[in-house]
């Protein structure tokens, strides 16, 4: 007698891990930093700012942009993670205590599964050669630091909440990476 395998449509099972999970699109530039909790609708974006003090990350966001414009402590250096002629990263502490910062701003609730998260590095397609492998691993580093169960990198046309939610991505970009 043959058994027959109990098949759940993916569909279901994400709407089931969504109750207790989320995926969270991060996109970034030297400009700016949003993470988008698409389960949730809660966006957050954040000015790409950290604050540093003997070597430490106090400050990430908007409080290290507050804290620039106040009297700033001597001690305390400004940096943007993201802000360099030829790489995506110039500063990978730094970039790591943001990508913390922003996805527990945009998750902004205690989850039982880690999130999935998409890295959408914008400027990645002004860069002559596209990301180097050091680059790539930076940010599978930076995102899994941060508390993603299951990481994208994604180079071409932002994403819509839909695609996201599915996981089809447009034929005019690239999954560099799945982790």
């Amino acid at each position: 007698m043959t058994q027959r395998k109990r098949v759940v449509p993916d569909l279901l099972l994400e709407k089931f891990l969504g109750l207790f999970s989320s995926t969270v699109y991060m996109t970034f530039s030297p400009d700016e930093v949003k993470g988008w909790d698409i389960h949730w609708d809660t966006p957050f974006t954040c000015a790409p700012l950290t604050a540093i003090k003997k070597g430490r990350v106090v400050a990430a966001g908007a409080e290290a942009e507050r804290q620039s414009q106040d009297q700033p402590d001597p001690a305390i250096e400004f940096v943007n993670p993201f802000n360099h002629p030829r790489v995506i990263i110039s500063d990978v502490d730094a970039a790591f205590a943001l990508f913390r910062h922003v996805l527990v701003k945009a998750i902004n609730r205690k989850t039982l599964i880690r999130p999935r998260v998409i890295v959408h590095p914008l400027q990645a397609e002004s860069i002559a050669g596209g990301l180097t492998q050091v680059e790539l691993r930076v940010l599978r580093e930076a995102s899994l630091s941060a508390g993603a169960r299951e990481i994208f990198i994604w180079t071409g046309p932002e994403l819509t909440r839909e695609q996201i939610k599915t996981l089809s991505f447009p034929p005019e970009g690239k999954v560099l990476r799945r982790y």
